[in-house]
């Protein structure tokens, strides 16, 4: 079910100013499980199918961003069956701690793991 976009959101949505090059859709959310950023289905210039982007507003750089990330990143892929790109915006990076790009995950005995990666904009 898709939810009305933030107003920062809304050109990218095709909500608002035409951006040459980026159509956008915004959804709030899957029907396996609440994710916490937003997913885009956004088509790139030049492609002809639209790419599932994975967006996560960060106030501050807390711990809780990296396992959250992690949350969402996989279920998106259970609800959609496809891998998105992942972007966090922290919003005011001023303490210490930084935002991970980067999580690593094995199971107890090591016969599975996953690694993920995603992109940190600190604004």
């Amino acid at each position: 079910m898709a939810d009305p976009a933030p107003r920062g959101l809304d050109a990218a949505a095709g909500r608002g100013e035409e951006h040459p090059g980026l159509a956008a859709r915004a959804s709030r959310g899957c029907t396996a499980a609440t994710v916490a950023g937003w997913v885009l289905e956004v088509r790139l210039q030049g492609e002809s199918r639209d790419h599932l982007f994975l967006l996560e507003v960060a106030a501050y750089p807390e711990r809780r961003v990296g396992n959250q990330l992690t949350r969402d990143l996989m279920l998106v892929y259970l609800d959609r069956g496809e891998w998105p790109e992942a972007v966090v915006l922290v919003l005011r990076p001023k303490s210490k701690y930084c935002v991970p790009s980067r999580r690593s995950l094995r199971s107890g005995c090591g016969l599975s793991s996953c690694s993920l990666a995603w992109r940190v904009v600190e604004l």
